[in-house]
């Protein structure tokens, strides 16, 4: 098993050109479709697609590629998929991508404090994500992987990543990606609100064409008063909370 990926992992990076670094930094994903098989013991065997995701990580000139552990990772996914004991066996990769997205950093981050008459409204969760610019995807596992203690920090939602599809996204993600992202994701959808600061009103910058997804997000944008191009995701747990007596 660990071959069949070992072969995949480097013959991409063999036909990948970003792993020039000169310049920036990059956020990589491996993402596999596989084939799974199971002996049914009367001379047929049973076949189902499978997809293993990993989780992202930040490659630079001071963090190399670790492909030791990308491998460790999807053969560990791999063994939990067996573990349900459904007795099934990876058969085959059909598709291995390395998704690979330009990562540039905000001044280190986008996280923006939450303004007093939104956080005594007690309607939102502000993941504290002062060391990155990924705001957009921790709201969403906010949202995906609720947590009733201590909520913003950021350590709940780390393990998570790899629950998410952020292939193609840049960081920081734009209001203009979200189609993208939920293309990605067909279970999730997403609106975007934004804050008045002056009338303490909202307004709505993305709102979702799909309406009967598993899961309906809803986020909230800061805005930083000082530097407009600054700006920051929250997730939004409580609707009726933030829009009453606005």
């Amino acid at each position: 098993m660990r071959d069949l990926f070992t072969c995949h992992v480097s013959s991409a990076l063999v036909h990948s050109t970003v792993f020039d670094l000169s310049c920036r930094s990059i956020i990589v994903q491996a993402r596999a479709d596989v084939t799974m098989i199971r002996d049914n013991h009367d001379g047929t065997f049973s076949r189902i697609p499978a997809y293993f995701y990993t989780t992202t990580r930040i490659v630079n000139r001071a963090q190399e590629f670790d492909i030791d552990s990308v491998l460790a990772e999807l053969n560990f996914k791999v063994q939990q998929f067996n573990r349900r004991g459904s007795g099934f066996e990876l058969e085959r990769i059909v598709r291995f991508v390395l998704a690979i997205n330009t990562y540039r950093p905000l001044h280190g981050s986008t996280y923006l404090p939450t303004p007093d008459w939104l956080v005594r409204k007690h309607c939102i969760i502000n993941v504290n994500n002062k060391d990155d610019n990924m705001c957009f995807l921790w709201s969403i596992i906010a949202a995906l992987y609720p947590t009733q203690s201590q909520p913003s920090r950021l350590s709940h939602y780390v393990k998570h990543q790899s629950a998410v599809n952020m292939a193609g996204l840049d960081y920081p993600v734009s209001t203009k990606q979200i189609p993208h992202f939920e293309n990605n994701n067909p279970e999730i959808s997403v609106n975007v609100l934004t804050t008045d600061e002056d009338s303490k009103s909202f307004c709505v910058k993305y709102l979702s064409p799909h309406r009967s997804r598993t899961h309906h997000i809803n986020l909230l944008l800061l805005k930083d008063p000082s530097n407009p191009a600054k700006r920051h995701y929250t997730y939004i747990k409580n609707m009726s909370a933030l829009v009453a007596h606005r």
